[in-house]
């Protein structure tokens, strides 16, 4: 997936998604399917503002229910709530970033887990999932939601090394699934939360 940061190419997705933000939305959101066409794609121009959630929603709900709607809003309100919890409480992303900053030096100065880390970073772990998930985000710095789900479950299952890889994901954000370190994965790439 590549994010083209401007208005005109954020309408267009907004308008490619919209048929299908109904029904079909909550029945297909979470099969992993190349191209991730059954999921919006438009969290990185809400995240960066060139889009807001209210058009979004006004958008997909002058097409369908609310009913038929209903589970594509209720994301949507979902990330707009976690986005707000978190700026009445900006310590838990201070600390988070304290502790994303000792992991990396953690990083630099442990070569085991150095080793580790760097094979996390190529996509050569042994775990098929996660390898094959790594290599994606390399790609295409866009992970379906139930693959990076499945990737914090090995992360924490496994012990791989845990660094934020905000910097890689197109949808990244500070809220929804963010809070709670519920995207603390991998970092693939140097320098991958800079900037947060």
């Amino acid at each position: 997936m590549t994010f083209d940061p401007t208005r005109t190419a954020a309408l267009e997705r907004l308008s490619a998604f919209v048929p299908l933000a109904g029904r079909a939305y909550a029945a297909q959101r979470n099969y992993d399917r190349p191209g991730h066409d059954d999921v919006s794609r438009l969290s990185p121009y809400i995240r960066h503002r060139i889009l807001t959630e209210e058009e979004v929603l006004r958008a997909v709900l002058g097409r369908h229910s609310l009913s038929a709607a209903e589970k594509f809003v209720q994301e949507v309100f979902w990330r707009t709530y976690w986005k707000g919890w978190l700026e009445q409480r900006p310590t838990v992303w201070s600390d988070y970033r304290r502790g994303l900053n000792g992991a990396r030096n953690r990083i630099a100065t442990e070569g085991g887990l150095r080793a580790d880390w760097d094979a996390a970073c190529r996509g050569d772990t042994g775990i098929s999932a996660f390898d094959h998930w790594a290599k994606e985000l390399a790609d295409t710095g866009y992970p379906p939601q139930s693959r990076a789900d499945v990737v914090r479950l090995n992360l924490g299952v496994h012990a791989q090394p845990a660094v934020g890889a905000w910097g890689r994901f197109l949808h990244a954000a500070p809220s929804g699934r963010g809070c709670g370190l519920k995207h603390v994965v991998v970092a693939l790439g140097r320098g991958a939360a800079d900037g947060w």
